[in-house]
């Protein structure tokens, strides 16, 4: 049973070019199920945006700006979380913040694996904030 509430989205990047782009590589990029570049939404993977509070306050994202919030990307589907690898050395609250690792979907069990420190070894939150150019009317 389809539950009326729930919204989809597709993720796109607008500054990459995919391997199937145009000639011109204008336009947005599709986030695919394989975490590939698509040119055409129909390839695009579908996700669920779920709000995020970690259970162990070092596991969340750093202080949230106003208007930000902190939130899980689930591919529709397959109940994996869209995640990346914590690279050697990462804080979240270096200036400017260190690029996360690896993308990949990982299902629950192994989003709160640990190394051997009992850090997280994947960053399975991301930062949603407001986009600066909507219009407020």
């Amino acid at each position: 049973r389809a539950d009326p509430d729930l919204q989809l989205f597709s993720l796109s990047c607008s500054d990459a070019v995919a391997a199937d782009a145009p000639d011109d590589g204008a336009g947005p990029m599709y986030i695919t199920t394989e975490l590939k570049l698509a040119s055409d939404i129909e390839s695009a993977q579908l996700w669920e945006v779920i709000a995020y509070s970690p259970e162990e306050p070092e596991d969340g994202p750093p202080e949230l700006a106003p208007g930000e919030v902190a939130v899980q990307l689930v591919a529709y589907g397959t109940g994996q979380a869209l995640c990346a690898e914590v690279p050697r050395g990462y804080d979240p609250r270096d200036e400017p913040p260190m690029e996360p690792g690896a993308a990949s979907l990982l299902p629950p069990v192994m989003m709160a694996a640990k190394d051997p420190s009992g850090s997280p070894t994947h960053i399975i939150a991301w930062v949603a904030m407001p986009d600066e150019d909507l219009d407020e009317d």
